[in-house]
C-alpha cells in the first residue's frame, strides 16, 4: 500500500528499483512480451507505462473514471488493455500512449482482462457475474458468457485459444469453448480437499470427498446442502 511498483532480480532475490508515480494502491502489473516495458493499473484511476531497463516512467494513461483493476498486453505488444471499476475496458496504443477504444457493456466493475493468443479477441471478467468477449480490431462486443452466480475475478485463454477459463467468487471455475461460446464444464472447489466437475449433459467427475456434495435435483446434478459450502466475504 505504498503506491509503488517494485522490480526485483529473481536470481538474487533483491530489489532493483522502486517505480514511483501512482497516487494510490497499485492493483495490477504486466510485462510487455519483449520485457522492455511494464504496465501498472492503480486505484488512482490511471494506467502507467514504465521503461524496465531505466526504471523510469514513460507515460500516464488517463481516461478511466475509477480504479484500474487489471492490465494486459496484446501478444505483439502493440496494444494494452485495462479493466476498471468504472465498468469499462479500455484499449491503448502502446507506441503512441493513446486511447483507442472504450469497450462498454459490463454493468459493474471489470476485475480481469486477457488477450487471446492471436491478439484478435479480448476477454473480460466482471462483478456483474459475466465474462465478455470483444473483437479487438473493431472495438465491439462479441458475446456475454453467463452462468457464474457471483463476480468473475480472473479470465485466461488456453495457449491454442480454443478455450477460455473464468474463476469466480461463486467458488467455481468455468471452461468455455471460444468458438461455440458454450460452457464445457464447471469445476467446483469444495472443502476438505474435495472437488467436482459438472458437465452440461449431467455427467460429472469427482473424488470421493466431492461426491458427498453432489445430489440429483429436478433431473440435474447440483451441489447440496448449501450449509456445508464455505462462505467467503469479498470487499473491493
Amino acid at each position: 500500500d505504498d503506491n509503488t511498483v517494485r522490480l526485483c532480480d529473481v536470481a538474487r532475490g533483491e530489489a532493483i528499483a522502486a517505480l514511483r508515480g501512482h497516487q494510490n494502491w497499485v492493483m495490477s502489473v504486466a510485462f510487455s512480451p519483449d520485457g522492455q516495458r511494464l504496465a501498472s493499473g492503480s486505484d488512482d484511476n490511471t494506467v502507467r507505462l514504465w521503461d524496465v531497463a531505466r526504471g523510469e516512467a514513460i507515460a500516464a494513461l488517463r481516461g478511466h473514471q475509477n480504479w484500474v483493476m487489471s492490465v494486459a498486453f496484446s501478444p505483439d505488444g502493440q496494444r494494452l488493455a485495462s479493466g476498471s471499476a468504472d465498468n469499462t475496458v479500455r484499449l491503448w496504443d502502446v507506441a503512441r500512449c493513446e486511447a483507442i477504444a472504450a469497450l462498454r457493456g459490463h454493468e459493474n466493475g471489470v476485475w480481469s482482462v486477457a488477450f487471446s493468443p492471436d491478439g484478435q479477441r479480448l476477454a473480460s471478467g466482471s462483478s456483474d457475474n459475466t465474462v465478455r468477449l470483444w473483437d479487438v480490431a473493431r472495438g465491439e462486443a462479441i458475446a456475454a458468457l453467463r452462468g457464474h452466480e457471483n463476480g468473475v475475478l480472473s479470465v485466461a485463454f488456453s495457449p491454442d485459444g480454443r478455450h477460455l477459463a473464468s474463476a469466480s467468487l461463486d467458488q467455481t471455475i468455468r471452461l468455455w469453448d471460444t468458438t461455440t461460446l458454450e460452457c464445457l464444464v464447471t469445476f467446483h472447489v469444495l472443502p476438505d480437499d474435495a472437488w467436482a466437475a459438472v458437465y452440461p449433459n449431467n455427467h460429472f467427475r469427482a473424488n470421493e470427498a466431492g461426491k458427498r456434495y453432489l445430489t440429483f435435483v429436478d433431473g440435474n446434478f447440483a451441489l447440496f446442502p448449501a450449509s456445508r459450502m464455505p462462505q467467503f466475504e469479498h470487499k473491493p
